[in-house]
């Protein structure tokens, strides 16, 4: 198994998921502040050698880029990583300084993405189905475009851990559930923000909001560490 540098380390990942049901890389990049932004790649463009902009950077470093190296005998030539200015060129739009990004998980009708910008959240939505994307792949061909807004909203607090669920319930297709300083929030689609609080002497501390599915019914696991509290929300906004 051969290994290939695709970013250099002027592309500061903070986070990363390979979406392969639609062929995409999606990465949040970026310093502290407004350098941060979420960025869109073809999985197949990575593994191509004759990428454009990969030759453009060559051309560009040919005295490091094109050193030959020996391996097993055959020699190869290093391929050069993508740079910031590469990915720049892949910034998803009403990104910029998020510091935090949630997908639906793999197997749903619509790949959906929440990204948290201090209080304001963004839902996005890819713009073909998974069916779609399953009978006619070699069209799927967008990267930033390929996503559009489907709406925004405002949290109390900035938050700290955020999940996005699908739902099959009609008019509330998915729920996105914050995690903030000592409560979670649950956001709806169509009506008034959540708030979810534990009732203890001493304010819990979050640790995680899991998508579950159980029975077809997504639901959500609370974790806490204070008193290792688990609790269960489902899209229907049913508490137990």
């Amino acid at each position: 198994m051969s290994r290939r540098l695709l970013f250099d380390r002027s592309v500061q990942i903070k986070q990363l998921d390979v979406v392969e049901q639609h062929g995409i890389l999606i990465f949040r990049a970026g310093d502290k502040g407004k350098d941060c932004n979420v960025h869109v790649f073809r999985l197949s463009e990575l593994e191509s050698q004759d990428d454009e902009q990969q030759q453009q950077q060559q051309d560009e470093d040919e005295e490091e880029e094109q050193e030959v190296v020996a391996c097993a005998g055959l020699q190869r030539r290093r391929m050069s990583a993508r740079t910031r200015a590469h990915a720049k060129q892949r910034k998803l739009e009403r990104t910029k300084g998020c510091h935090l990004y949630s997908l639906t998980r793999p197997g749903g009708s619509h790949l959906r993405m929440c990204v948290a910008v201090g209080r304001r959240l963004s839902v996005l939505q890819w713009k073909h189905t998974a069916a779609w994307t399953t009978w006619r792949a070699e069209a799927d061909t967008d990267t930033v475009d390929g996503f559009k807004l489907m709406g925004e909203f405002q949290v109390s607090e900035t938050p700290s851990i955020m999940t996005i669920i699908e739902s099959q319930e009609p008019g509330r297709e998915w729920m996105i559930c914050c995690g903030l300083r000592h409560h979670y929030e649950l956001i709806y689609p169509d009506t008034a923000p959540r708030s979810l609080h534990l009732e203890v002497s001493v304010k819990p501390h979050l640790v995680a909001a899991l998508d579950l599915c159980e029975d077809e019914e997504p639901e959500l696991l609370l974790c806490y560490n204070s008193q290792y509290i688990l609790h269960f929300i489902s899209t229907k906004g049913e508490y137990r």
